[in-house]
C-alpha cells in the first residue's frame, strides 16, 4: 500500500529510469498505473532525478487529448524521498507488441499514426516536447485507440532542462540526428522519432537500428533511409519528416494532411455512359391535356435526413468519424445534422472517435439536450476531453446542464481544473454546489485554491 491509498496490483514494466505497476486507488476505487522513479548517485544527482519526475508529471498533466495518458497525481515516497507518478491505467499493448503480432495493412498502420499525431500536435500546442517517441511508449487498446505514455524526458519550453551531465537521454534508434549532435530541439525532433516510429510500425523492422550505438548513431546522421519495402501513399507521407536537416521536414499540420488523404476512402469510378439511342421528336401535347401534376414538398420533408445519411449509419465507425471529420473543417452545421440523423448510440460512437476540435465543433452548433445524449454513448474521459475543449463557455455550460448530476461530475472529472471552476461558476441551473461536493477530493481541492487565488 502507498500513501495509505494505492494498493500495487501487479508490475507492467521497469527500465533504467523507474519501474511501472498497476494499483487500485482505495480512495476513488479505480485502477490507475504508478510509475515510480528510480533515484541514483550523489545528493545533487538525486535532487535533479526528481526535478525531472515533477517536470514529466506537470508536462504530461497540461496535456488534455485522447491521445495522451491523463497524469492524475504526483508525490514523493515517505520512506526514501523516491518521486512516484499517478496516472490513468489503459489495458492494451504497446505498438512495439503490436508490430510485433504480424504484419499489419497500410490502413491500420495510418489510422495508428493519425491518432498518435493528433495527440503529439496537442503536446506541442501547450509548449511541450516529448522527446522519447518510439513503439514501446505508445499503448493501442482493443478497439485501436492509442495512447502516448511515458513523459519521462519531457521538456516545457521556457523551463531550463534537468538532465544529467553528459547523459543522452532517450532510446537511440528512434532519436532525431539533432538530438544525437545535441543541437537545438524542436517540434521537428519529435516529428522525425514519430516519423521512424511508424515507418517501423509499416516495414516490420526500425530503419536506423544497427549492431550497436556508435554504428546506430552514425546511421542516422549520415545513412539514407533503406528502400521501402511497402512503398506507397503512407511510406511517402512518413517520409516527409525523416529528413536530416530540421528545416526540410513537413510541419504537423502538413503530416496530418498527408495522413488524411491516406485514410480517405477512395473516390467512386465514374458510372459508364448510357449507349446513344437514336433521337426521337415527342410529339406535343394535346391543348386539352392539363400538365401533369406533383406532389408539393413541405418543410419536414425537406428536413428528413436524405439517402446520403444511410451509409453512415452501415459505416464502420472510425470510417464514418474520418469521413464527419472532414465535414467539420468546411461545413460543421453539416457535419452537426449527419451525425443527429444517426441512432443516438451509433451517433455517440462516432462522435467519440472523430478529433477532438472536430467533435467540439459539432457539439458547438448542437441543442444542450442532443449533446448531452451524444455523450451519453462515449467514455467520461472522451466526455470530459471534448467538454475542455469548448472551455467556459456558454454550450458547455449548457451541456453540462443537460446532463444528469452523476454523469456531470464523472466528465468533470477529467476536465482541467480551471475550466471546472469557471464553468461552476457560469451554471445557472443551481447545482454548482452539488456538483462540487459530486468530484474527488483531489479535484474538488484545486478548485477551491483556485477560487482563492482568484479572490
Amino acid at each position: 500500500m502507498i500513501k495509505d491509498r494505492y494498493e500495487l496490483i501487479r508490475q507492467l514494466g521497469a527500465g533504467g529510469m523507474g519501474t511501472v505497476w498497476m494499483a487500485q486507488d482505495t480512495m476513488l476505487g479505480r485502477r490507475v498505473a504508478l510509475k515510480r522513479i528510480t533515484l541514483t548517485g550523489g545528493r545533487e544527482a538525486v535532487e535533479t532525478q526528481r526535478q525531472r519526475a515533477l517536470r514529466e508529471a506537470r508536462a504530461a498533466a497540461s496535456v488534455h487529448h485522447p491521445a495522451v495518458v491523463p497524469v492524475y497525481d504526483w508525490f514523493l515516497d515517505d520512506a526514501d524521498g523516491a518521486p512516484w507518478i499517478v496516472m490513468a491505467y489503459i489495458e492494451g499493448t504497446t505498438l512495439e507488441q503490436w508490430i510485433e503480432a504480424g504484419r499489419r495493412t497500410e490502413h491500420e498502420v495510418a489510422a495508428l499514426a493519425r491518432q498518435v499525431l493528433g495527440g503529439l500536435m496537442a503536446v506541442h500546442r501547450v509548449g511541450v516536447l516529448h522527446r522519447d517517441i518510439k513503439p514501446a511508449n505508445i499503448v493501442v487498446t482493443r478497439d485501436q485507440q492509442v495512447c502516448l505514455v511515458d513523459f519521462g524526458i519531457a521538456r516545457i519550453v521556457g523551463e531550463s532542462g534537468v538532465t544529467a551531465t553528459g547523459l543522452l537521454l532517450g532510446t537511440v534508434e528512434y532519436m532525431a540526428p539533432e538530438r544525437v549532435n545535441d543541437g537545438a530541439q524542436s517540434p521537428a525532433a519529435d516529428l522525425w522519432s514519430f516519423g521512424v516510429t511508424f515507418v517501423h510500425a509499416l516495414e516490420g523492422y526500425s530503419p536506423f537500428r544497427r549492431g550497436g550505438v556508435p554504428a546506430t548513431f552514425f546511421a542516422i546522421l549520415k545513412d539514407p533511409l533503406p528502400a521501402p519495402r511497402r512503398p506507397g501513399p503512407l511510406y511517402d507521407a512518413l517520409t516527409t519528416v525523416l529528413q536530416k536537416d530540421p528545416g526540410r521536414r513537413i510541419d504537423a499540420h502538413g503530416l496530418a494532411a498527408r495522413l488524411d488523404a491516406v485514410l480517405a476512402p477512395s473516390a467512386p469510378k465514374p458510372a459508364k455512359a448510357p449507349p446513344k439511342v437514336p433521337h426521337r421528336v415527342t410529339p406535343a401535347p394535346k391543348a386539352a391535356d392539363p400538365p401533369p401534376r406533383r406532389s408539393p414538398v413541405t418543410p419536414r420533408e425537406v428536413a428528413r435526413p436524405g439517402p446520403e445519411s444511410v451509409p453512415y449509419a452501415r459505416m464502420e465507425p472510425r470510417r464514418a468519424a474520418e469521413e464527419i471529420d472532414g465535414l467539420a473543417t468546411s461545413r460543421p452545421d453539416q457535419a452537426a445534422t449527419t451525425l443527429t440523423s444517426l441512432p443516438a448510440d451509433r451517433a455517440g460512437r462516432v462522435l467519440g472517435l472523430m478529433r477532438p476540435d472536430g467533435a467540439a465543433a459539432v457539439l458547438r452548433l448542437l441543442s444542450p439536450a442532443q449533446g448531452a445524449r451524444l455523450l451519453a454513448h462515449t467514455s467520461e474521459r472522451t466526455a470530459g476531453t471534448l467538454v475542455g475543449m469548448l472551455g467556459v463557455t456558454a454550450p458547455a455550460t449548457r451541456l453540462l446542464e443537460a446532463m444528469t448530476l452523476a454523469r456531470a461530475c464523472a466528465v468533470l472529472e477529467h476536465v482541467v481544473p480551471a475550466v471546472v471552476a469557471g464553468l461552476l461558476e457560469a451554471s445557472s441551473d443551481g447545482r454548482a454546489g452539488r456538483l462540487l461536493k459530486g468530484l474527488s477530493p483531489e479535484v474538488r481541492a484545486r478548485i477551491v485554491q483556485i477560487d482563492r487565488t482568484d479572490k
